[in-house]
């Protein structure tokens, strides 16, 4: 399914954009683009927007390609001095590519857009149930490096 994306504005100097669908590459770039153009129109006389809350609630999937596009999208947000913050139910823990799952831990997420919206996104806060620090994540990279380590110790004998 194509990934839908909308916007709103549901406070003074805050963003809220809407993910529903499939987030993939192409989808990621539509996202860093609307996010991009959003920020940099500013009627003259009016404050920047402070804060850009991504909901995504309606998300039905993510590859790897979507979860870099949201590491785009709080590096575009911090250039034009916004934060982000997300809105994502317990569910998203599943859609997570587990190897983007480190990538993704600097994100503020909450369960409604209205926690959101009450939070200071000067101090960002994690869910418990959304983060686990017991839990190891290796990367396809950790598990190359050692396989390859392994072959080279038994090629040495």
């Amino acid at each position: 399914m194509r990934a839908r994306l909308w916007c709103e504005v549901p406070a003074p100097q805050v963003y809220l954009i809407g993910v529903d669908g499939w987030l993939d590459a192409v989808a990621g770039v539509r996202l860093v683009r609307l996010l991009d153009g959003r920020l940099s129109i500013n009627a003259p006389g009016t404050p920047p927007v402070q804060r850009v809350v991504i909901d995504l609630r309606g998300l039905d999937g993510m590859d790897g390609a979507g979860a870099r596009a949201l590491e785009r999208a709080r590096r575009t947000a911090e250039h034009h001095g916004a934060a982000v913050q997300l809105v994502a139910d317990h569910a998203l823990r599943g859609h997570e590519p587990i190897g983007d799952r480190p990538q993704l831990a600097w994100l503020a997420r909450f369960p409604t857009v209205d926690e959101a919206l009450r939070a200071d996104p000067a101090t960002p806060q994690l869910l418990t149930h959304m983060t686990r620090p017991e839990e190891t994540v290796y990367s396809r990279t950790t598990r190359l490096t050692r396989f390859r380590s392994r072959r080279a110790r038994a090629n040495s004998r």
